[in-house]
């Protein structure tokens, strides 16, 4: 074999197809609405470690079942079930990979985390695979993982309504898969596909109603009910070919595309730094972020009170802090080429 087709064999055993799983790191990010470069960085960096993490366990899963999978219709053309790759290869591979996402998992301060996903993996790979409903709970905690570590990498505590739903939405979209891999119908994998499906729809309605405390966003249930819906029937329509690329349906894409739009408009509140804050989030309390502690926030805000974040009554302003980076930048000062407009002062500096 040649080397262009070496580094192909290794590139697919990696399993490019199913890194968008990882994306559930990005949702505290995206539903505290700290959209800071910097937070960015760190949930990105976060995100690349587990594309790392899920490669090498992809790997090692390969050499695990590789006799299971050379009689599988789909699974025998994978790189070690094919020939492609010695099982030694494989598992090199599966070691190499998961140096690098430890690197940069320390770097964003998960990487006890992301030992706890690979260590979770690797029980489930050896124990607990086709061992129901054992194997399908497993999977769902590994997405619940990502989302505890998107957090940790930004200082966010994720509510306990998105780590529920997000339990759920796991348990749904990991037993249709389990359902649409098997040839023969699976009444076991499909009543838990839709008790899961009825479970995500409470608990993100709760989550709307109780955390963001938004009716409008109620919208945002109706393109999840039909993205659930959707899920379901590709599955059952394709069962028996490859459940990896039932999430690359258009319509399934079109819904996401949209749900994001509707809490986009609806979720979050965005004006300039100089006027009022950039986004305020519908909780008991509200702590805002004061990074470079010079009592000026840049109106970003947390319903916890995270490090860097200090109650109204801390602060002498809630916004207008044009570099929260800076101690010496902050409304009235002038420094640093940065002239934020003078805000009024609030009751706690008069």
């Amino acid at each position: 074999m040649n080397l262009r087709r070496k580094i192909y064999a290794f590139f697919m055993l990696s399993r490019p197809y199913q890194w968008h799983k990882n994306v559930f790191v990005f949702a505290p990010l995206f539903f505290s609405g700290d959209f800071s470069p910097h937070s960015i960085f760190l949930a990105s960096i976060t995100f690349l470690s587990f594309v790392f993490a899920s490669a090498s366990v992809y790997a090692f899963n390969d050499v695990i079942d590789l006799e299971e999978d050379k009689n599988h219709p789909l699974k025998r053309s994978r790189p070690i079930a094919s020939g492609a790759l010695s099982k030694k290869e494989g598992l090199i591979f599966s070691f190499l990979l998961f140096i690098p996402p430890l690197i940069l998992a320390s770097y964003a301060k998960v990487a006890y985390l992301l030992i706890l996903y690979f260590v979770l993996n690797i029980i489930y790979s050896l124990l607990i695979k086709n061992k129901k409903p054992a194997d399908i709970i497993f999977i769902s905690f590994g997405f619940v993982i990502r989302v505890f570590a998107g957090g940790k990498s930004i200082d966010v505590k994720p509510s306990d309504w998105l780590i529920t739903s997000t339990f759920f939405i796991a348990m749904f979209i990991s037993s249709m898969k389990k359902e649409a891999e098997s040839p023969q119908h699976s009444k076991v994998y499909e009543h838990i596909g839709v008790i899961s499906a009825a479970l995500t729809l409470v608990f993100y309605t709760m989550y709307i109603m109780f955390e963001k405390k938004n009716l409008l966003l109620l919208i945002s249930i109706l393109p999840v009910v039909f993205g659930i819906m959707r899920y379901y029937i590709v599955a059952e329509e394709n069962r028996g070919n490859d459940p990896s690329k039932l999430l690359l349906d258009k319509q399934i894409i079109l819904t996401v595309l949209i749900w994001f739009i509707i809490f986009l408009l609806f979720g979050f509140s965005f004006t300039s730094c100089a006027e009022k804050p950039i986004f305020e989030e519908r909780c008991d309390k509200i702590y805002y972020k004061d990074f470079d502690r010079d009592r000026f926030s840049d109106g970003i805000t947390s319903c916890y009170p995270l490090e860097g974040y200090f109650s109204e009554e801390e602060l002498i302003s809630t916004y207008g802090d044009c570099n929260d980076n800076d101690p010496f930048v902050y409304p009235g000062s002038g420094t640093g080429g940065i002239i934020c407009e003078t805000l009024p002062q609030t009751s706690s500096q008069q």
